[in-house]
């Protein structure tokens, strides 16, 4: 039931609903696709509050449009994070069509937003390759450049201008699986 961090942070995660681990490969965490996740809660090691910092993941990509939520962490309700009333907190590493919540598609990429859309967007996004197979997606992030990675290579870039930007979500937890939201686990 648990992920053990091997670093020395130890943000150990919780796996949740069910996802079975499977030892083909060196191991890696199956998830049913409708309710499975994996929590790692909101460790101060997880909280970014510059915009630069990276995060990514291995995933076996079907080949298949598909709207998934790799990892990700967002307050989409401003409850406790952004000062003033403004929505939308959030970094997260996305398939879709279009970068966040946009329909069905065979791309990744990131959506970030800091402060109540004061900054970020979410522009980022290349294809996935054209095969069935494992891949490594990867996310980097500073004030002036967004990369996303696939299979170690820049596959697409973006020019946010993030410099005063936040991202120190204090009252959500960073998952894989799904993005928390305004209830934690959506």
């Amino acid at each position: 039931t648990t992920v053990y961090d091997l670093g020395p942070n130890g943000t150990n995660g919780t796996i949740t609903n069910g996802p079975t681990f499977d030892s083909d490969n060196d191991g890696s965490i199956l998830f049913d696709g409708v309710d499975d996740y994996i929590i790692y809660g909101n460790p101060s090691t997880l909280r970014f509050g510059t915009p630069n910092f990276s995060y990514g993941c291995w995933f076996y990509w079907t080949n298949t449009n598909t709207l998934s939520t790799l990892m990700g962490k967002r307050d989409g309700s401003n409850t406790i994070n952004v000062p003033g009333g403004s929505n939308y907190n959030q970094w997260g590493l996305t398939i879709s069509d279009s970068m966040c919540c946009g329909p069905a598609g065979k791309n990744i990429g990131n959506c970030i937003i800091s402060d109540g859309w004061a900054k970020g967007g979410c522009s980022l996004s290349a294809p996935l390759p054209n095969y069935s197979g494992w891949v490594y997606g990867f996310i980097t992030v500073d004030t002036n450049v967004q990369k996303v990675f696939i299979n170690g290579k820049v596959a697409g870039t973006n020019s946010d201008d993030l410099n005063g930007g936040t991202f120190n979500i204090v009252g959500r937890s960073v998952y894989v699986g799904c993005t928390g939201g305004e209830t934690e686990g959506t």
